[in-house]
């Protein structure tokens, strides 16, 4: 009786065996395969958001960038009664920018670990807003002031007079963020989307920048 168990067994054992191998294969290589899945569609994932990044900031910036180029072009060479439609445009751009930018540092300082993104996102937009009031009330020293230094343009309030300085400036601090965003350490474990709404949201309803548009329009150098 106990050879025959034995037998019994020994042939259960051969045939659970391998059964057993194809199982534990089949769990081992699935779990691979869907770990690799998802490293791949975290990487997807990833690169999109960083490419939706990118084309927010730079699009919110060159809208700005550009239309002060136009608007000193065309004091040099427009009557002053003709810039009165360039100057509306212009002035709506810079609210627009200002409020995207607001929205933009949040979003920066939300997806990513360093604070290099926020930090040159918020430079770009101090030296567009000195670059705007150099073409129309004035870079006053009160502005300058509040934009000095590191944590804003980068540059001394004496700087901030010279206008090749505060372009050159900025385009420098662009292609930065641009490399900060490039390269960057995402924050993982949170979905992109909702991160993006709640940051536009808060900006939408918090535009930090038309107030400070509105008080220094009249201020005298």
């Amino acid at each position: 009786m106990i050879a025959a168990l034995s037998f019994a067994e020994q042939i259960v054992a051969n045939l659970v065996g391998p059964a057993l191998t194809v199982i534990l294969g089949t769990l081992i290589i699935g779990f691979w395969a869907n770990r690799i899945a998802r490293n791949a569609q975290a990487r997807r994932e990833d690169h999109a958001l960083r490419e939706r990044l990118l084309t927010q900031v730079t699009e919110a910036a060159t809208r700005l960038y550009i239309a002060t180029q136009r608007f000193w072009r065309a004091k040099k060479r427009e009557p002053t009664d003709q810039l009165e439609e360039l100057r509306e445009a212009l002035d709506e751009q810079y609210q627009e920018t200002r409020v995207s930018g607001m929205a933009l540092e949040q979003l920066l300082g939300l997806h990513f670990e360093e604070p290099e993104p926020k930090r040159l996102c918020h430079r770009v937009m101090d030296l567009l807003t000195i670059r705007y009031f150099q073409l129309t009330s004035g870079a006053t020293v009160t502005l300058r002031e509040k934009n000095k230094g590191e944590d804003h343009t980068g540059l001394s309030v004496i700087e901030l007079k010279n206008s090749r300085m505060v372009l050159e400036k900025y385009h420098e601090t662009l292609a930065e963020l641009v490399a900060a965003i490039e390269t960057g350490t995402l924050v993982v474990g949170k979905s992109s989307r909702p991160r993006e709404l709640d940051g536009l949201a808060s900006a939408r309803h918090n535009p930090v920048g038309v107030d400070d548009y509105d008080s220094l329009r009249g201020e005298t150098a």
